[in-house]
């Protein structure tokens, strides 16, 4: 035979409550206790916390119902308990997890991003309020993200549920750097050798390092050879540019000049010819290539060759004028000679200054090059003249570097 058992618990009060709270968030429930119960303890489901305390403190993180027992003995000395329920809603709380791209010298675009998600994961109804004016391109009190042209400078909002759960964001957007936009000129597109170019960089508020060294906005360059120079500049925004810069330059002419002869005898005439060179101009004024000469005294010609790129090189003659007339006519011994006869055909006699038993002689044609030297010439020696061409030469005796007489001659 079974028996039957009847337990019998006497409940006294139940009330019941409905509440809610934004995610992690801390919620108070306290037990009542209506009956004026003695001798209280109390408990709390779910957790199955116990307590002397009727103040449960804690944070729900998924909507539940909880219930507070209050448990003592009332007036009648009997055991009761009071229970209080309540339901807890647990509300979305915005969760903001944000990028930004802040512009640099590469990059003017700028942006952020909440990366908004709500815990627990419905997505309720919200909205964004700014502190002051939204950034550039946010258009709607839903828009958490935005892209270019957002002004540098510091952003807050508060983005807020229907359940009137908050979340407070601060960023910072770093003000958009400018541009570096550095240009170098030079003051010459070609330039000749031995003449100085200007290399300089613009804007002049940039700073500036030249591959010379230098740290100046312009400098001065003079290569003999084209030439590449480079240079980092660095504005007001920290932005740096690199820029190579090419300075040609041209080859001069190579002008040359010659003479029929250097030597002349007063009253003849000589010819100077110029070549190597796309233009010319003499010291005299002419711009021809040629000039024919009657000097009456020693003069010094330059001739001034330009090139097609317009770079100037110079040559430079000497011309010697002697009077032949009276050597010519004095016979086989001029005293004012050191050498006849003169004019000369076949053999050229020397005769040496008094007291001189050996001197150095040295005879140049009428282009200064050297056609006889003898450095232990004695008196009276004889020079074969056999091959040498027609012609006026000069010539110099010198005794240890001391030039004792010099004059010319003339081979027919």
């Amino acid at each position: 035979m079974k028996k039957l058992i009847t337990l019998l618990f006497i409940s006294i009060g139940f009330y019941t409550q409905a509440q809610s709270v934004c995610f992690g968030e801390t919620f108070t429930l306290t037990a009542t206790n209506p009956q004026s119960l003695t001798g209280l303890s109390y408990s709390m489901n779910p957790g199955g916390v116990t307590s002397n305390s009727a103040t449960f403190v804690f944070t729900p993180t998924a909507s539940a119902i909880y219930t507070l027992y209050t448990t003592g003995t009332n007036t009648n000395s009997t055991q009761a308990t009071t229970t209080f329920t309540s339901w807890v809603f647990v509300q979305a709380l915005p969760v903001v997890t944000p990028s930004y791209t802040q512009a640099s010298c590469s990059s003017t675009v700028n942006g952020f991003n909440f990366n908004l998600t709500f815990t627990p994961v419905t997505m309720p109804a919200y909205n964004i309020t700014w502190n002051g004016a939204p950034p550039a391109n946010v258009f709607g009190p839903q828009q958490y993200s935005a892209t270019g042209g957002i002004a540098g400078g510091v952003y807050s909002c508060t983005i807020t549920t229907s359940s009137n759960c908050t979340t407070a964001v601060t960023f910072t957007m770093l003000p958009t750097p400018s541009p570096n936009t550095m240009q170098v000129t030079k003051s010459y597109p070609l330039l000749c050798p031995g003449v100085a170019s200007t290399l300089t960089g613009i804007p002049a508020n940039y700073s500036y390092t030249w591959s010379t060294g230098a740290t100046t906005s312009s400098i001065s360059v003079s290569p003999t050879v084209t030439t590449s120079y480079s240079v980092i500049s660095t504005n007001s925004s920290g932005c740096t540019e690199t820029m190579s810069i090419n300075q040609p330059v041209s080859s001069l002419p190579s002008v040359s000049l010659s003479v029929t002869q250097t030597l002349i005898c007063l009253g003849d005439s000589t010819i100077l010819s110029g070549s190597g060179s796309s233009s010319y101009l003499w010291n005299t004024g002419s711009t021809s290539s040629i000039l024919k000469l009657k000097p009456t005294s020693d003069i010094t010609y330059t001739l001034t060759g330009t090139s097609l790129d317009n770079c100037d090189s110079k040559a430079v003659v000497t011309l010697s004028v002697i009077n032949c007339t009276g050597i010519k006519n004095t016979g086989n011994k001029y005293e004012l000679s050191y050498v006849y006869p003169i004019p000369a055909n076949s053999v050229l006699n020397v005769r040496l200054p008094e007291g001189y038993a050996t001197a150095e002689l040295r005879v140049m044609n009428a282009l200064g090059e050297l056609v006889y030297e003898n450095k232990q010439c004695s008196d009276n020696s004889r020079i074969d003249l056999g091959e040498w061409p027609n012609g006026i030469y000069h010539y110099q005796i010198s005794v240890s570097g001391k030039l004792l007489g010099k004059g010319a001659l003339i081979k027919e």
